[in-house]
């Protein structure tokens, strides 16, 4: 390639009020801003612009990179230094409050930390009836309540165990002969 075709301009464009709006390279204006004028909305206020011309391309595209960084053109976007932003803050997950082994009694929020479940899924398991909690060692008004041994020693069945057939499994086996 030769160095005519090589050639290349490093221009900027400026408003009226000698601000600098955008800084881009080409080696050829007319296409160029052409290109500008139908598709970014900041060509009308294109007042005045200034080329500078480069043996190559390659010269020309470290030149706007410099001159975007330290310039800072409005509407520039690539080589634009980016502001930091401001870190999110998370709120901190609340401690989790373990069951107390030595209490005389749990309640559903205790036997549901032990197992680190939800609350609800307790009270699904209870309400399900099929096996997945033990019965209550005691009822304080309508609050179901377990010693702790009670749940500590309960064997819970694994996940997509099928607790529903536990009752037909007993039924089913044959009576003992008799002697």
């Amino acid at each position: 390639m030769s160095a005519a075709t090589e050639r290349t301009a490093l221009y900027r464009f400026f408003d009226a009020n000698g601000a600098l709006l955008y800084v881009g390279i080409t080696k050829n204006f007319g296409q160029r801003w052409v290109s500008h004028a139908k598709k970014k909305p900041w060509w009308p206020k294109v007042q005045r612009h200034t080329a500078e011309w480069f043996d190559t391309r390659r010269e020309a595209e470290a030149a706007e990179k410099q001159a975007v960084v330290s310039e800072g053109p409005k509407y520039n976007l690539v080589h634009k230094p980016r502001t930091p932003r401001a870190p999110v803050l998370r709120p901190t997950p609340p401690v989790k409050v373990l069951a107390d082994p030595g209490a005389d009694y749990w309640d559903i929020a205790d036997v549901a930390a032990h197992w680190n479940v939800a609350p609800q899924s307790v009270r699904t398991y209870r309400s399900r009836g099929r096996g997945e909690l033990p019965e209550p060692d005691r009822i304080f008004a309508r609050t179901p309540t377990w010693k702790p041994a009670t749940i500590l020693n309960f064997q819970r069945p694994g996940q997509g165990a099928r607790t529903d057939l536990r009752d037909e499994a007993k039924s089913t086996e044959d009576p003992p002969a008799p002697e």
